[in-house]
């Protein structure tokens, strides 16, 4: 029982440490081709079609499927994509633009 609650208070402690800490991940590893997705009708009016990506996992790539998502105001969805860099791929995450 000791060992659970210290094991369970050193999470708890990284944890809270890396909610203030952004950390940007550069992987040697080209990304895949995108997958081809087929699109479904949107739930509605309002939605924004994000595309699926391949996700970095820490040893592979996993294919993360698209799917629609509920706009915010009026902007307009900017979809995510691996950039090259000199120390390697790092994914910029998708986001609302203007």
């Amino acid at each position: 029982m000791r060992q659970l609650i210290r094991t369970f208070c050193v999470a708890a402690v990284i944890f809270a440490a890396s909610l203030g800490c952004t950390r940007t991940a550069y992987i040697t590893e080209d990304p895949p081709t995108p997958q081809e997705e087929v699109k479904p009708q949107a739930p509605g009016p309002k939605y924004s079609w994000v595309d699926g990506h391949w996700k970095w996992t820490g040893n592979r790539y996993v294919w993360v499927s698209g799917h629609w998502e509920k706009q915010k105001g009026n902007k307009t969805w900017v979809a995510g994509h691996w950039d090259k860099t000199p120390r390697g791929w790092r994914w910029v995450p998708g986001h609302y633009g203007k």
